[in-house]
């Protein structure tokens, strides 16, 4: 297939892609393909055969090389906008990939936080992020006693720390009661 014509099909992929609304992920994942197959020789070609800004197709190639578990900690690459991606090529220079990536495999379930406390995660290595409670709170059929159901992953973190978990239980308790009276 000669140039034009592999030209012409990648501007048809690209419109396909863009109404589809694909994330910077994809969107620099499609571009990387197209320079490394030759159909564009440099960023400059493609962004003026897809009508594009340069800035738009760096960006893009940038978010194309994020790490993929950064990438699955956040619930996947449509998550990924170009202001997410920004920050998240900041926090793999200034933290290192190593540190990021580590802190991303104690994300269970990225796609049911919000991206804010994915960021925060990834960066201060917030432990058992997930998207469920790790501490749920029932009333026992009597209605004297609390139940409190913990996540198994959290239980030997707990107990190991008990007497700080009950005490902030009580604050709490305590807390809520003052306000109560009043």
């Amino acid at each position: 297939m000669e140039r034009e014509e592999q030209q012409a099909t990648a501007l048809e992929t690209h419109s396909t892609l863009r109404k589809g609304g694909v994330s910077p992920v994809e969107l620099g994942r499609f571009y990387r393909t197209i320079l490394d197959d030759g159909i564009c020789s440099n960023q400059v070609e493609l962004a003026r055969l897809f009508s594009t800004s340069t800035g738009v197709v760096s960006k893009a190639l940038r978010a194309s090389t994020l790490p993929e578990s950064v990438i699955t900690a956040l619930g996947g690459s449509d998550r990924v906008t170009f202001r997410v991606a920004e920050t998240l090529a900041k926090l793999l220079t200034s933290l290192g990939n190593d540190v990021v990536c580590r802190n991303a495999q104690k994300i269970v379930d990225g796609r049911t936080l919000p991206i804010a406390v994915v960021l925060a995660a990834l960066a201060d290595g917030s432990a058992m992020v997930h998207g469920g409670r790790l501490v749920s709170v029932s009333v026992a059929a009597s209605g004297r006693y609390l139940k409190l159901e913990v996540e198994p992953r959290a239980m030997a973190r707990i107990l190991s720390r008990l007497a700080e978990f009950s005490e902030a239980i009580d604050m709490s308790a305590r807390r809520i009661c003052t306000v109560s009276r009043s």
